[in-house]
């Protein structure tokens, strides 16, 4: 099992966090829900907890209410039982216990400004360990406000990455993405458990159940400069026993994709008819002479979306031309 670490110093936004090794035996898998995040913070001080839970525990509607994380704010004597958590963030300051905790490099930043440490598999693998650490009380607190947002962003990163990781762990399937390519002259990395959902010259799509996640390619020649609101509906429709989306919940914006700039819309898409519907997003990008609309769609009552979400995204992020 490995020992205890010490933070060296590094912040977020700077070069990476390094740590001093005690021992290269296996690390066992963190424990512990996907959505849970332990903060320890110093005895008598649940105020600076409650200062950085509005953060992570963050609501989006995909349609129903939904809170991507629910957290506990405990006490450094709890830390020997979560340690293991996937999900850790300590906050401290000088005289605390996250003195234990800090090399002699960051215990230097530390009683100069202070920072926000972290380390991916520091107990265990598969975790995530955020330090936010400062001189003094009031340090911690600007760094709280100063980090919030980031210190969420980190949170899903290394869900992101713990998904991704297990999503292709066991491998591929060739066969299926040759297919996708003969007919689209694009593909994505198909895990597997995923099925042929639809397949025609310019459409390919699958899906895997329980819950429902589907990923959809279409590509046509020319450059696209529809309406993509109208332009999903009329292909769901279509496709789909008519699907379509909830346009006053509907997020459009330009990002990069691989690469490319596309086209991205976010929101929630229904079926009227079957009762059903819950969160999508779409890239669209115009790449030598042809637009690709990439999708992917999540059906997955009573459960929580955000997982599902991205592990669409994180296939269609795998999304390649053979031009």
């Amino acid at each position: 099992m490995k020992k205890m670490q010490k933070f060296i110093l590094i912040l977020f936004l700077s070069t990476g966090l390094s740590v001093i090794s005690c021992s290269r035996e296996p690390l066992p898998h963190a424990a512990g829900a996907r959505d849970h995040v332990v903060i320890i913070i110093p005895r008598g001080e649940e105020d600076i907890g409650s200062l950085l839970t509005p953060y992570i525990e963050k609501v989006y509607f995909y349609p129903s209410k939904e809170q991507v994380y629910v957290t506990d704010i405990l006490n450094p004597g709890k830390l020997q039982t979560y340690r293991y958590w996937r999900n850790l963030v300590m906050i401290g300051w000088l005289n605390t216990y996250i003195d234990t905790l800090l090399s002699p490099e960051a215990l230097s930043q530390v009683k100069k400004e202070g920072g926000v440490f972290r380390l991916e598999d520091m107990y265990v693998s598969g975790q995530t360990v955020i330090l936010i650490a400062g001189k003094d009380k009031k340090t911690v607190e600007k760094l709280i406000k100063d980090y919030g947002e980031t210190i969420y962003l980190t949170l899903r990163k290394g869900e992101r990455n713990r998904i991704a990781k297990l999503l292709y762990m066991d491998g591929e399937q060739k066969k299926m993405e040759d297919t996708m390519r003969r007919l689209l002259g694009a593909w994505v990395r198909v895990p597997l458990g995923y099925q042929v959902s639809v397949r025609e010259d310019n459409i390919f799509s699958i899906i895997r159940a329980y819950p429902d996640r589907l990923v959809t390619i279409y590509y046509n020649k020319g450059t696209f400069n529809g309406n993509p609101v109208h332009f999903r509906d009329s292909l769901f429709t279509r496709y789909f026993e008519g699907d379509s989306i909830l346009k006053e919940r509907t997020k459009i914006d330009t990002v990069d994709f691989n690469g490319i700039k596309a086209i991205r819309m976010r929101g929630i898409w229904q079926n009227m008819k079957k009762v059903m519907g819950g969160p999508f997003i779409t890239y669209i990008i115009n790449k030598d002479g042809f637009y690709y609309f990439i999708d992917g769609h999540v059906f997955a009552p009573s459960k929580k979306k955000w997982p599902y979400l991205e592990e669409v995204d994180i296939i269609m992020h795998t999304f390649r031309t053979e031009l």
